[in-house]
């Protein structure tokens, strides 16, 4: 991302979050946030037609996959996530979709392949089993199949969402955040612009590996 690209996120970073003092009470910015929360998840369960609705609905058209609709989530930015497949090999399941984001604290969106792997037969001791996930897009297997799809997401997207526009995830994940506290985390850490501005789902961690 160039300087202009950072100053502007930085710029929406800090209008909506305490930076520098993160757990200050009634910061305007947070009530801010949640009421941008708050009225997407109102015309989610009214189910009002909005520009994400008919996004959904446009992509959906000749579209041989299983679009997922996550608007549900409490975070303000609209995902969804178009399921490529499903597969189980040697007890690992594989699941491979691409994860749109847009994001409503900021003009932005973003796309990119989730290859979730879980490894079923590995008893932990804690009811849970591993999981590894990358994230991706030029490095995906899937990439040059389906560059013509996500060219036609790039260029759809912005008909409905007026004045947006992409941005690749790696340089979201890559760059990191000093002296704040995305809500709802719970613990001190730098966290990326992608936590911050898109979606909580994916935390850093040793099992997400992020690709270009």
């Amino acid at each position: 991302m160039n300087t202009e690209e950072v100053s502007y996120l930085l710029s929406q970073i800090h209008k909506f979050y305490p930076i520098g003092l993160p757990g200050l009470t009634g910061f305007p910015g947070e009530e801010e946030y949640r009421a941008i929360g708050s009225n997407k998840i109102d015309k989610v369960i009214s189910k009002e037609s909005t520009p994400w609705t008919s996004l959904i609905a446009k992509l959906q058209m000749g579209c041989s996959f299983r679009i997922r609709d996550l608007a549900h989530r409490q975070f303000p930015s609209y995902s969804m996530e178009i399921i490529f497949g499903e597969q189980e090999e040697r007890g690992i399941e594989i699941f491979q979709k691409l994860i749109l984001n847009v994001s409503l604290l900021c003009a932005r969106f973003t796309l990119f392949f989730e290859d979730e792997h879980r490894f079923k037969n590995y008893n932990t001791g804690a009811g849970t089993i591993p999981i590894y996930t990358v994230l991706s897009m030029e490095q995906n297997p899937l990439f040059e199949r389906q560059q013509q799809f996500i060219h036609t997401i790039k260029k759809v997207v912005p008909e409905y969402f007026p004045d947006y526009t992409f941005l690749p995830h790696r340089s979201l994940f890559a760059t990191d955040i000093q002296g704040g506290l995305p809500y709802p985390a719970l613990y001190q850490d730098n966290f990326p612009f992608y936590t911050y501005l898109f979606d909580g789902a994916f935390t850093r961690s040793e099992s997400i590996h992020i690709l270009k």
